[in-house]
């Protein structure tokens, strides 16, 4: 089954312990404003530039992100 990408986000979220939308967006190098965006499903992709940032700092799979 394919997840989306507010699904992705939950999973990266609880598997590192994070609660707010800014630590999130920080990993990934993108405002609060973005990973709420995300999360709600207001913007339909993950750009490559935030998902490769966020395997950078925390080893989740870019690819799966941009799924």
């Amino acid at each position: 089954m394919k997840t989306t990408i507010p699904e992705r986000i939950a999973i990266v979220k609880q598997e590192l312990g994070i609660d707010e939308d800014t630590e999130f967006g920080k990993l990934c190098g993108m405002s609060k404003s973005v990973a709420n965006q995300l999360q709600s499903g207001l913007i339909k992709s993950f750009a490559p530039r935030y998902a490769y940032k966020l395997e950078e700092t925390t080893g989740f799979s870019a690819r799966w992100m941009m799924l």
